[in-house]
C-alpha cells in the first residue's frame, strides 16, 4: 500500500514515517555540546519536554519506558503473560522504543531518531497528530485527546525543544537561502 507513495531515506535510519497528519522537529547540536557525551539521554530530554508540553495543551503523556513498567505491573497483579515478540513493523509508529512517547493507552504519538558524526548530533522525530487513511490502525494526539490544544502546541513546540537542549537560544524564520538549499537537495534526491 506504500509503494506509490514518494520516498525519502532518513540518514538516521529507523522505521518509515508516514508524513501525513503529523508534525516533525528536528535539533542539531554541535560537537561541544554536552549532550554529545551522552547522546542517548538527548532523547529522554527532548521527549520530556514535549511530555510537558502535551500536558500543559491537555494531553497526558508519558514515555513507553514507564508505560511498560506501569503495563508490567498490572499484567503481574493479573498474572498475565507478556505477549511474544514479533518481526520490526515497517512503520516506526508501530515499533518501540522505551524512549518513545505514548499516551496512556500506549498508544505512540512521537518517535525520534538520531544521526551523529563527528560529535554532531542531529535528532529528529514525529508527532502524530490524527490518524492517516493509510495507516488507520495509528491514532493521533487528536484522535486520542479530542479537546487537544494543537494551535497551542504548535506555536509553543519550537521554544519548547529549544529549552530543553540549550541555556541560549533563538527561533527564526527560514531563509530564502535555506528554503533553496533545502529544494536543492529534494531535487537530487528525485
Amino acid at each position: 500500500q506504500f509503494r506509490s507513495l514518494p520516498t525519502v531515506r532518513r540518514l538516521s535510519g529507523g522505521g518509515a514515517i508516514l508524513h501525513d497528519q503529523e508534525l516533525t522537529y528536528s535539533v542539531v547540536l554541535p560537537a561541544q555540546h554536552a549532550a554529545r557525551h551522552n547522546p542517548v539521554g538527548l532523547y529522554a530530554t527532548v521527549h520530556r519536554a514535549l511530555i510537558r508540553l502535551l500536558g500543559d495543551c491537555g494531553a497526558a503523556a508519558l514515555l513507553r519506558a514507564d508505560h511498560d513498567v506501569r503495563l508490567a505491573a498490572i499484567r503481574d497483579a493479573a498474572n498475565a503473560a507478556t505477549p511474544p515478540a514479533t518481526a520490526e513493523p515497517f512503520l516506526c509508529f508501530l515499533r518501540g522504543d522505551p524512549n518513545d512517547v505514548v499516551h496512556g493507552t500506549g498508544s505512540k504519538i512521537i518517535g525520534s531518531a538520531q544521526r551523529r558524526r563527528r560529535g554532531v548530533i542531529l535528532q529528529h522525530g514525529s508527532i502524530l497528530l490524527r490518524t492517516s487513511a493509510l495507516a488507520a490502525d495509528l491514532p493521533g494526539i487528536q484522535d486520542l485527546v479530542p479537546n487537544f490544544l494543537l494551535a497551542e502546541f504548535t506555536e509553543r513546540l519550537p521554544a519548547a525543544v529549544a529549552a530543553a537542549v540549550a541555556d541560549r537560544w533563538t527561533v527564526r524564520d527560514v531563509t530564502a537561502a535555506e528554503l533553496q538549499w533545502a529544494e536543492d537537495i529534494r531535487g537530487r534526491s528525485a
